[in-house]
């Protein structure tokens, strides 16, 4: 097992973490792994943590705040991170989520595309899901069950991937001024909005509860 998240899955551990700790403890997690449901413990500890790998009881456990009214808008949860989907079973997470989540409430889907097979977590043999949900496939999922995405970033994203690639022959040859230029360039695009981060190896989706 990984201990350490490769650079990608860092970057989205931690912008669901800045995301939702003006409110920890109003916090719920969903996590398909042991991986992904201690690395978001790490960073938001006062928060709600279930899995989603084998009991539906286990899914729904996230609707139990919203029975035990605290205040004006009870314990139910006003953000959730779901980590990640595996492909199968997504929709009945969502439907769980959808239940659960503040009307004002915002989803934070932490998901792998296709190329994340190619990072650590997954090359290791214990990968944060059983299998990619996929970003567009997940974007689609997530607008079926009521919600409005409001962004999708990818991580190490295309741009990223082709002057990193571009950068080794300049070395190789010598040119090592040119190679900074191309690692200059693949950092700056590193984070995809739109479009192209649903060609990263991972990714974050943000979304809202549609306003009825």
């Amino acid at each position: 097992m990984v201990e350490r998240p490769s650079l990608e899955y860092q970057h989205a551990f931690d912008l669901c973490a800045m995301g939702v700790y003006p409110v920890a403890g109003r916090v719920a997690i969903l996590t398909s792994s042991d991986f992904c449901a201690a690395q978001m413990m790490e960073r938001v500890g006062e928060a709600d943590c279930h899995s989603t790998k084998n009991d539906r009881a286990e899914i729904q456990a996230v609707t139990v705040p919203k029975t035990e009214p605290v205040g004006a808008h009870g314990r139910a949860p006003l953000h959730i991170v779901w980590a990640e989907p595996q492909g199968v079973g997504d929709e009945r997470v969502l439907a769980a989520i959808q239940q659960a989540l503040l009307p004002e409430g915002r989803l934070w889907v932490i998901v792998s595309g296709w190329l994340a097979r190619a990072l650590p977590e997954w090359r290791a043999g214990d990968p944060p899901a059983a299998r990619p949900g996929g970003i567009r496939r997940t974007v689609r999922l997530v607008r079926r069950h009521g919600f409005d995405v409001e962004a999708v970033y990818g991580f190490h994203g295309p741009a990223a991937i082709f002057w990193g690639v571009v950068s080794r022959p300049m070395g190789w040859i010598g040119r090592h001024d040119l190679a900074d230029r191309c690692l200059f360039r693949m950092r700056a695009n590193y984070v995809a909005v739109g479009k192209s981060a649903t060609l990263a190896p991972v990714g974050v989706i943000t979304a809202r509860k549609e306003k009825r």
